[in-house]
């Protein structure tokens, strides 16, 4: 059997979103231990999945073909913002942003999560409101909510590429396999 490889989607997040997200990673790593932490001292970069999946390394560019065949759905380069940081509460070990994308993102979500499942052999669950994953602590982080309810606010973040790009666990992003310009 083929060794299959886990590959997501994903809007990157640059510019000052990326560096306020990773300083808000950097203060959760400083209290507890994590096994999601963002930026050039982690193991992730700040990212919002759209899609992911285990594949066999020759069905990579088949993700890349339907990504770029639905790119005139998605009409350009888009703007999305995010809410507060927050505690997930069914493990209470993730922190997240909740992500809001204009319509034409947010249909475009859809439409490539539909064309992905049958490339996939197996499609990852995505959860119906996107959103970033700022850390995952090792333990339950109720000592964390200080740092979160004092967290700053995000700035909203243009995204013009999109990434298809090797995930590990955790949803941690890896190597960029492609960088989609919108």
């Amino acid at each position: 059997m083929t060794d299959l490889i886990k590959v997501g989607v994903s809007f990157p997040v640059g510019g000052s979103a990326r560096s306020t997200c990773v300083r808000l990673s950097d203060a959760v790593a400083a209290e507890v231990p994590v096994q999601v932490r963002l930026g050039a001292a982690g193991n992730s970069e700040p990212h919002v999945t759209v899609a992911m999946g285990l594949l066999p390394s020759s069905r990579v560019a088949a993700v890349e073909e339907a990504t770029r065949s639905l790119l005139t759905e998605l009409g350009g380069p888009f703007d999305m913002t995010f809410g507060p940081a927050y505690r997930e509460t069914e493990t209470g070990r993730y922190i997240l942003l909740d992500v809001v994308l204009p319509d034409r993102a947010a249909n475009w979500r859809s439409l490539i999560q539909s064309r992905l499942v049958d490339i996939y052999a197996e499609p990852s669950r995505t959860s119906a409101t996107p959103h970033l994953t700022i850390s995952c602590t090792e333990q339950s982080g109720a000592q964390l909510d200080g740092i979160i309810n004092t967290a700053p606010p995000i700035p909203p973040a243009t995204v013009s590429t999109i990434d298809i790009a090797r995930s590990g666990p955790k949803g941690i992003k890896l190597e960029v396999l492609k960088s989609i310009h919108l």
